[in-house]
């Protein structure tokens, strides 16, 4: 069991990691609301799942930030998975357009599964990525995320995406991350304030 819950909880956790932007200027104040599909792979087993989360972030200084998410998923097999995580980001400006972005944060995961048992476990995860403007209202993204559970299970993830200003508080983003086991495909928007 706890071999499922390492890869969905790396993949809910990257969904966290980047921020918002608008003609350059990138922004780490931010409410990010989306749904994703789960596919996983474990020991031969296909399981699809079907999620939502949120996750916000809020600038503390400059080039910091802290960010919170909470990421849920079910499947079709009566398996069950949460998991929050809070974190400090670091941001900087490498050239006009394009930042670095660095995160740590502390995650609790469960699992369910209504037929067999309940498990949780705690870690952390450490992520960096590029964000940049690859147009006046497009920001393209991606990241690695390392991501290690309770008894020195960990999982490496990389994600990319893009996200599409359609004002300038309001963005629509999509995204895929994968590991070994897992892929996700998640779709959303972020409000920045």
């Amino acid at each position: 069991m706890k071999r499922v819950l390492l890869p969905l909880t790396a993949l809910a956790l990257s969904a966290g990691f980047c921020a918002t932007a608008t003609a350059g200027n990138f922004n780490y104040n931010y409410l990010d609301i989306g749904i994703s599909q789960v596919d996983l792979d474990l020991h031969g087993h296909a399981f699809d799942g079907k999620g939502y989360g949120v996750n916000g972030s809020f600038d503390i200084a400059d080039h910091w930030h802290i960010h919170a998410g909470i990421n849920h998923a079910s499947f079709d097999t009566n398996l069950k998975t949460s998991e929050q995580e809070i974190g400090l980001g670091y941001s900087r400006n490498l050239a006009h357009g394009i930042d670095f972005t660095a995160s740590m944060a502390y995650i609790a995961a469960s699992i369910d599964n209504t037929e067999v048992t309940a498990l949780d476990a705690t870690g952390y995860g450490l992520g960096m990525g590029l964000r940049a403007m690859a147009g006046e209202r497009t920001e393209l993204f991606g990241n690695l995320t390392y991501v290690d559970l309770d008894e020195g299970e960990s999982q490496t993830i990389y994600k990319v995406g893009a996200g599409y200003a359609l004002t300038e508080d309001l963005q629509f983003r999509v995204s895929y991350s994968d590991s070994d086991e897992a892929a996700s495909y998640r779709f959303g928007f972020r409000v920045t304030f």
